[in-house]
């Protein structure tokens, strides 16, 4: 018994400074990003503080990943049927060409404004560096480390998934209150 209490509380410690690393250390690094605005550094990378958001919770699912051994498929990294890859990529497609539809049927498209180069490149960057968030964040932390390794820790599934819902939840929050704010203020 006091073995299992002993390696039950190590994974729950390690999942809690995982947790913390990722939820924490993602506003930190954006906010240090942020001492460089104004500066020839972010002039050049504007998008530096939210890249920095992104790379500190890929290195934190890395690092713990590590560090757990935790096997690849227990992290949800597995290829999956043809049904689901026929689901993963085609929902994308729908759900913005409804939103394409709706913002045109309200008007709020203009194409005589578009900047085609500009939107290329804006597409490929937030689809290249969303899909790598994505796979290496939410669902490879949040969904897949973090759940690994509280089930190892012996929590119910209950417990898992709210903490794991709760830990996402608060690491959104600062990227929404980061974004909200300057529409808020004017």
């Amino acid at each position: 018994m006091s073995e299992w209490l002993t390696r039950n509380s190590q994974a729950l410690r390690i999942a809690l400074i995982g947790t913390l690393f990722v939820v924490l250390g993602s506003p930190i690094a954006e906010l240090t990003a942020l001492q460089f605005k104004g500066t020839t550094l972010l002039n050049k990378m504007p998008l530096l503080p939210e890249v920095m958001y992104v790379v500190i919770s890929m290195m934190g699912f890395l690092l713990f990943w590590a560090v757990t051994r935790m096997p690849a498929r227990q992290v949800g990294f597995t290829l999956g049927d043809k049904r689901s890859w026929t689901i993963a990529l085609t929902y994308p497609f729908i759900v913005v060409a409804v939103l394409v539809g709706v913002a045109q049927a309200s008007g709020a498209i203009h194409p005589e404004d578009l900047n085609t180069v500009t939107l290329l490149k804006n597409v490929a960057f937030n689809s290249t560096v969303g899909i790598i968030g994505v796979l290496l964040v939410e669902e490879g932390f949040f969904r897949g480390w973090l759940w690994g390794q509280l089930e190892r820790s012996g929590l119910s599934p209950f417990a898992i998934l709210m903490w794991t819902s709760i830990s996402f939840a608060l690491w959104y929050v600062w990227q929404a209150r980061n974004r909200l704010e300057p529409a808020i203020s004017h």
